[in-house]
């Protein structure tokens, strides 16, 4: 049997409530996305399990809080927040498989590569333009906020962001030229240069 169809009830149960009948058509419907979403961040040396395991996770966290929820969410809303949690899900682990990998490097005879990682001042460069990134990405509209990130911090091709997002392929590029020209502004304005800023932005 495909595992497509065999990972959460679709058939509406009589103790269900309409929003966890949604969510559950929602994975359905996105769950080939979110894992190639979560295979994309996680790179080559993970498996196809190993991104499902990620998807898992985040949904099941995702179906945590909105039973605990006291608001109503809507369909898009959802379809937002679960590939965010499924992002920073993926990130997470890909993160800590680096450590990992430069632990190991360390432990066994630093390479150029691994003292460039664990250099410092690097970390603390790299953060702080991350950090002012998405202190940024804040006070744009989700509409511009979601398509730039997965674009330009995820690596997604417009196809890929477009169907994570249920949108026009035109309306990802769109909103990707309207953040990073918003980021710009914003950030020259907290004083960071513009050549900076061109290599997160001009990809």
């Amino acid at each position: 049997m495909d595992d497509e169809s065999s990972a959460l009830p679709i058939g509406r149960r009589p103790t269900e409530t309409t929003e966890q009948y949604e969510l559950a058509t929602l994975y359905k419907a996105l769950r080939r996305n979110l894992r190639v979403y979560a295979s994309n961040l996680l790179g080559k040396k993970h498996n196809r399990q190993d991104a499902e395991d990620v998807v898992h996770d985040a949904v099941a966290r995702f179906i945590e809080q909105r039973a605990n929820a006291t608001h109503p969410m809507s369909r898009e809303a959802r379809r937002s927040k679960l590939v965010l949690m499924v992002g920073d899900a993926a990130r997470s682990r890909a993160r800590s498989a680096r450590r990992e990998v430069r632990l190991i490097r360390r432990e066994s005879g630093s390479n150029v590569a691994a003292s460039r990682w664990m250099n410092p001042r690097r970390r603390n460069d790299d953060g702080e333009i991350r950090r002012a990134i998405y202190g940024a990405l804040k006070k744009l509209p989700n509409s511009w906020a979601d398509p730039w990130l997965l674009m330009r911090e995820d690596d997604l091709s417009i196809k890929e962001a477009s169907e994570l997002l249920d949108v026009s392929e035109g309306t990802v590029r769109a909103a990707v030229c309207r953040a990073t020209a918003a980021l710009r502004e914003i950030l020259t304005k907290d004083g960071y240069s513009v050549e900076l800023l061109n290599a997160r932005t001009d990809q």
